[in-house]
């Protein structure tokens, strides 16, 4: 594993032990915490997600609550257990109480992958989804190792610059964090949106 990729693993594994330690705490907008604090928002399509190579979208749409990863697709509000049926058992699950709904929070750690659920009568459904790799891409064909210009060129001034190293695009059911180092994007976050 090369040194970048090292780097946004240990990131995203701290964010989520952060996530497990203060599970019912406030949380910043576009953190995982923060997805799971917002009500049962719409219900992400599942479907194909368009190729890397496909024209960069000026205007981001629901689509977008989407991740490719391999032959899956992971949308936002997804029952994790077709998710589980397609990619296999995670490598390692961790649960929390959940703050907003009666049961568990869960993170669900797959290779490059970490995916956040929250719980929904007796399924766990997909808050978060955090892509530590450029083996996975949101529907729009943004991925890891995508250059700042890329995606200025994708969401144009849809994207807030929060700081040097993240930049941020929101809309009212969901929220992406792109974090950003030497340019390059180096792990994405997509998310439910705080109410």
């Amino acid at each position: 594993m090369d040194k970048g990729k090292k780097k946004a693993t240990l990131v995203m594994a701290l964010i989520a032990l952060l996530l497990l330690l203060s599970a019912c705490g406030g949380s910043a907008p576009g953190s995982a915490g923060a997805a799971n604090s917002s009500e049962n928002a719409n219900s992400g399509s599942s479907g194909s997600s368009e190729s890397n190579s496909a024209q960069p979208q000026t205007n981001i749409s629901l689509k977008d609550t989407e991740v490719a990863y391999g032959e899956t697709v992971i949308a936002l509000d997804q029952d994790i257990a077709e998710v589980a049926a397609a990619l296999g058992d995670a490598e390692d699950v961790q649960e929390s109480k959940s703050c907003l709904y009666e049961g568990m929070d869960k993170v669900f750690t797959y290779p490059d992958l970490i995916i956040h659920t929250y719980p929904d009568g007796d399924k766990d459904r997909v808050d978060a989804v955090e892509i530590l790799s450029e083996k996975e891409a949101i529907a729009s064909g943004i991925q890891v190792g995508d250059s700042r210009e890329k995606l200025a060129t994708a969401y144009g001034n849809d994207l807030s610059e929060e700081g040097a190293e993240l930049l941020r695009l929101e809309r009212d059911a969901f929220g992406i964090d792109f974090y950003m180092a030497d340019g390059n994007v180096e792990a994405i976050e997509l998310y439910r949106q705080v109410d």
